[in-house]
């Protein structure tokens, strides 16, 4: 999906990698669902602290994790 700006596209990245969680997605697969912007999304959320990336494997951090289940 094209056409988003940056907070949006760093939004759809960390719900995409909560939704997997504990699974990891792909950089490949966030580019696909997200569009251009997933890479520098997912550079500003590891340097945020809300995702951990292992080469190509990305995954939220259980700071992420736990904050997300406090909405739920």
């Amino acid at each position: 999906m094209q056409g988003r700006s940056l907070p949006q596209s760093r939004r759809a990245v960390l719900g995409l990698v909560l939704h997997e969680h504990p699974d990891a997605l792909s950089a490949e697969d966030l580019t696909r669902e997200v569009g251009d912007d997933a890479t520098e999304a997912v550079s500003e959320l590891v340097s945020a602290g809300l995702l951990w990336r292992d080469g190509e494997a990305v995954r939220a951090t259980c700071a992420a994790v736990h904050f997300d289940r406090l909405g739920s």
